[in-house]
């Protein structure tokens, strides 16, 4: 559902993180257990600690992964949902992987691809890639649209897939990227400073940061200085409208200033997981929130 929402705003593509089932079927997977974004204790209550490979699909496919989401509300934003959508989310299953390439292939979507490795007693922990890389490949998906992010048997995906667009998730400078064919980073927003970003867009060397959920440091990161290649996002609808209505440069260096302030006093609360945005597009729904400026004692929230 969140994939289909993320494409009806127009999101240029989708941001996953990807293991395997005990029995070899790739799905998404945010955290290592089943136990804060599925009803596992209810179903399995001896197996709640498990990891999530560990699981055959049979048994993964049972479980409801939406209705945590109206328990926790982890964004505030549960009662915005209309009684539609409310019923929808809240029978949420898990997903396969080949469920997100087909609708990726179906609206032309990019997808960003990170992968957990399963725990060392799985029957598939040493052929992992392979799996994935086979699933993404038989889908039919174009391979320009793949963004590979797993360092692990990367030139075993050079090979195989000689289309995919390689990118890191570590900072690393100009010369070593273009030896090694990089063609982008993702970072965290705050790992990487405006000359850096430059320097890599004179090499063609595009940079994705995130999370990047609040209009105000959308505009931030927007400035012409910082040559952003794109952004990961949960909340396209409120970035768009900020896209719409930019900023004057005076609120952009008090919006600054915040973000700074933010850092040093209260921290920013993010992940890794969620999705990207370009200043023309977005590319899915991402799983955490950022907040500027948190108040002392304000309840800050991570999924």
């Amino acid at each position: 559902m969140s994939f289909q929402k993320a494409a009806e705003r127009r999101a240029d593509g989708f941001s996953i993180n990807v293991t395997i089932s005990y029995d070899g079927v790739p799905f998404l997977i945010h955290d290592t257990t089943l136990r804060r974004t599925t009803d596992v204790e209810e179903l399995f209550p001896k197996r709640v600690l498990d990891n999530a490979a560990m699981f055959n699909w049979s048994s993964l496919e049972m479980l409801n992964a939406g209705r945590w989401f109206f328990k926790e509300d982890p964004f505030w934003t549960a009662q915005a949902l209309s009684a539609k959508d409310n019923d929808e989310a809240s029978k949420q299953s898990l997903c396969k992987l080949v469920d997100v390439l087909r609708l990726a292939t179906q609206r032309n979507k990019t997808v960003m691809v990170n992968l957990w490795q399963p725990p060392r007693e799985h029957p598939f922990y040493s052929s992992w890639i392979n799996i994935t890389l086979e699933t993404i490949l038989e889908s039919g998906i174009s391979q320009d649209l793949v963004i590979w992010l797993p360092e692990e048997d990367r030139w075993l995906v050079r090979q195989l897939a000689a289309g995919f667009q390689q990118m890191v998730s570590t900072k690393q400078n100009v010369t070593m990227l273009r030896d090694q064919g990089i063609s982008g980073l993702n970072l965290r927003y705050n790992k990487v400073n405006a000359w850096e970003m430059r320097e890599y867009a004179l090499e063609n060397i595009s940079t994705n940061l995130y999370l990047v959920n609040e209009p105000w440091l959308f505009s931030v990161l927007c400035v012409p200085r910082w040559r952003l290649g794109s952004m990961r996002t949960y909340n396209p609808e409120q970035i768009m409208l900020s896209a719409a209505v930019r900023r004057s440069s005076k609120d952009v260096n008090i919006m600054k200033e915040k973000l700074i302030f933010a850092e040093i006093s209260n921290g920013v609360a993010s992940s890794e997981d969620g999705s990207f945005c370009s200043e023309s597009g977005f590319d899915g729904f991402a799983h955490e929130t950022v907040s500027p400026l948190a108040r002392r004692g304000a309840k800050m929230r991570i999924n």
